[in-house]
């Protein structure tokens, strides 16, 4: 019985190797699988993998169906749509109103550039009260420059002959330089006193005659008058005691410079130049009244 069915075996055999190797085929262009993978053995030396009974095929994604590859999938927002997710929400501040960039507060940005504003505008002003100051002091000091006393140029210098003694004329030139300052004292103390005096006279004039209009102010202004009169009466004193101190200076200096003059000259004090420069002193600044 064997025997007789071998040759029937040879040809199932024979006809099996051509269907298996077509199977293997058809299951590695599916993705099924890769040759080898059951362990078959397929007459040829191939091996092939045949899937089970319960193997069930994965589907294969379809492009059509797939909404991220479809580019008209891509749902369209309706109109209106935009607007109404930038609109703020009820009770919400609208965005970008007051923060800017970086979120900085608008309004806080606008207080301090008004502070600095004000600020700009205050040294603006201080500037201009500054050199409207600094025109009125220019103006000042022209006018004190030019009230400023001058040494009276009628006095008469020193003369004296050193005979060529360079260091007599050096010693000559301090003292001619102390009686010039000598001189500009003198000038501002008869200036003090002849503006007071002045000061006096204007308001002993006024006040005479408003006291004439008025009988009960007459009382009163006798006892301002009086007080005037003894502040100038003070003024007289210290105006001849400082008279007094000049000339003597003055007398002083003289003989300083008789000092400088070499052995044998003849003295500069007891000159005529000398008696000619304090007369000229006495009748210029000697009080006359």
């Amino acid at each position: 019985m064997s025997r007789a069915a071998s040759p029937v075996v040879a040809w199932l055999a024979a006809l099996a190797v051509p269907l298996l190797a077509a199977a293997s085929v058809e299951a590695q262009s599916d993705g099924l699988g890769a040759a080898g993978d059951s362990g078959i053995f397929v007459p040829g030396g191939e091996s092939s993998s045949v899937p089970g009974d319960d193997y069930k095929p994965e589907p294969k994604p379809d492009p059509k169906s797939d909404p991220k590859s479809d580019p008209k999938s891509d749902p369209k927002p309706e109109p209106g749509a935009e607007a109404d997710a930038e609109a703020p929400k009820d009770g919400a501040e609208p965005a970008g109103d007051d923060k800017g960039d970086g979120g900085t507060d608008i309004k806080d940005v606008e207080q301090r550039l008004e502070v600095a504003r004000s600020d700009i505008r205050s040294l603006r002003d201080q500037v201009a009260a500054n050199a409207r100051a600094i025109q009125e002091l220019r103006m000042l000091l022209e006018s004190d420059r030019d009230a400023e006393p001058k040494p009276n140029e009628d006095l008469v210098p020193l003369d004296a002959d050193c005979k060529g003694d360079m260091s007599c004329v050096y010693c000559l030139m301090d003292v001619q330089d102390e009686m010039d300052e000598l001189a500009l004292l003198f000038e501002k103390l008869q200036l003090i006193y002849s503006r007071y005096k002045d000061t006096y006279d204007y308001a002993v004039a006024f006040g005479d005659a408003a006291s004439g209009f008025h009988g009960a102010s007459g009382l009163a202004w006798n006892s301002v008058k009086i007080g005037l009169l003894k502040g100038l009466k003070q003024l007289q004193s210290a105006y001849d005691d400082k008279y007094d101190e000049f000339m003597a200076k003055e007398i002083e200096l003289l003989k300083a410079a008789d000092a400088c003059l070499p052995p044998g000259a003849p003295p500069i004090s007891t000159s005529i130049a000398a008696r000619t420069r304090l007369n000229m002193l006495a009748i210029a600044y000697k009080r006359k009244d």
